[in-house]
C-alpha cells in the first residue's frame, strides 16, 4: 500500500508516484553544471513550462525530452566568463542543497538567473516579467483583468 499524505482540502490520500527519468549525456562535469544552471534558470524554466504538455491541469506539466530539446540552450564555452560563473554557482547550489542550506540555494538561484540574463541579453525588467509569467502559468497568481476607459476588458 502506498504512503498517505494529508491535504487540508482533500483529506488523507494515498500517494502514487508518477515520474519518469530522462538523461542528458554530458561528458564534462563543468558542462553538466552549466546545463543544470541554465535548465534551472528562470528564463529557461519559464520557456519550458510554457511549451510543456498539460498533465492534469494547472499547475501540472509534463516536461518531455522534446521540451528540453527545443530549449534555446547556448553551447557551453569554457573560456567565456559567464559560463564559468554559471558552473561555479551551480556547484555552489548543489553543495548548499546537500547541506540543506536553503537560504544559500536561493541566493545561488538568484545569481544564476542574473547570469542567464547576461547570456540571453535579458534585462532585469524582462526577468521580472518572465518570473511573473511563470507564476501565472503555474496558477500561483491569477490573471488580473481590468476595464479600460472605453469599457473594454484588458489583461
Amino acid at each position: 500500500m502506498p504512503p498517505k499524505v494529508e491535504d487540508a482540502i482533500l483529506g488523507k490520500k494515498h500517494v502514487v508516484v508518477d515520474g519518469t527519468a530522462d538523461i542528458i549525456t554530458i561528458k564534462n562535469e563543468d558542462e553538466a553544471h552549466y546545463v543544470c544552471a541554465l535548465l534551472n534558470s528562470a528564463p529557461l524554466r519559464t520557456f519550458a513550462y510554457a511549451i510543456a504538455l498539460s498533465k492534469g491541469g494547472v499547475p501540472y506539466k509534463r516536461i518531455t525530452n522534446w521540451t528540453v530539446a527545443t530549449l534555446p540552450l547556448p553551447p557551453y564555452q569554457r573560456d567565456l566568463d559567464v559560463c564559468k560563473e554559471l558552473v561555479k554557482k551551480s556547484k555552489e547550489a548543489h553543495q548548499a542543497a546537500a547541506a540543506n542550506n536553503l537560504s544559500l540555494v536561493a541566493e545561488c538561484e538568484t545569481e544564476i538567473d542574473d547570469l542567464a540574463c547576461q547570456l540571453f541579453d535579458i534585462t532585469k525588467i524582462e526577468l521580472f516579467a518572465l518570473k511573473e509569467h511563470h507564476q501565472v502559468l503555474s496558477g500561483l497568481i491569477p490573471i488580473v483583468r481590468s476595464e479600460s476607459a472605453d469599457g473594454q476588458e484588458e489583461t
